[in-house]
């Protein structure tokens, strides 16, 4: 059975292919093109698993994990977060 996966990144391109790769292995993709509305999303549907950007429009990947994971029943719903960035720093905060 599929699971209920939300997708968050400020590119449109990026969060499509996402979306037709995983709606093809069976699972309900949700799209949000920043963090206000990722989280918008996670506070009205029952996500099983979140991918993010580290870089989003509106917040960076550590703030927006923080927020997903104050919400009730996500403390330990699986995130997976992917970036770009050279920056070690801003990995090791997530």
């Amino acid at each position: 059975m599929g699971k209920t996966i939300l997708v968050v990144d400020g590119s449109p391109t990026l969060r499509k292919m996402v979306e037709v790769t995983l709606t093809a292995a069976g699972h309900e993709v949700h799209e949000a093109e920043d963090g206000a509305q990722g989280l918008e999303v996670a506070e009205n549907e029952t996500v099983n698993i979140f991918f993010s950007g580290c870089q989003l429009p509106d917040m960076d990947g550590p703030t927006f994990a923080r927020k997903i994971r104050s919400l009730t029943g996500y403390k330990e719903t699986p995130l997976i977060v992917f970036s770009e960035s050279l920056d070690d720093e801003l990995k090791e905060a997530l």
